[in-house]
């Protein structure tokens, strides 16, 4: 697996146990719906639909990494920044 893919796995994972901490303790609300309805379900169900949401489209990544590394690698820094940039405006902002 790429460091990039590595890194977004990592933020993704951290962004995931960060809601539920912060949920669980009454320090945040769910802003996603459709994660806000799994995660009224149980936080099984959040953590698996969470994955589903991520770990896929890495998989496809590394696999495109083999034929076009330059591209992939742009398409990681970009979804890196990006997820960086989301997380902090919805968890501090808005």
């Amino acid at each position: 697996m790429s460091i990039e893919g590595i890194v977004l796995f990592i933020i993704c994972v951290t962004d995931m146990l960060l809601t539920l901490f912060f949920i669980r303790n009454g320090y945040a609300v769910e802003q996603n719906p459709l994660m806000r309805i799994c995660l009224e379900h149980n936080w099984v169900t959040f953590v698996i639909v969470k994955t589903i949401s991520f770990v896929p489209a890495i998989a496809i990544l590394e696999w495109h990494k083999k034929t076009n590394p330059n591209l992939v690698s742009w398409i990681y820094k970009i979804l890196i920044v990006l997820y960086i940039i989301v997380y902090i405006l919805f968890a501090f902002i808005i």
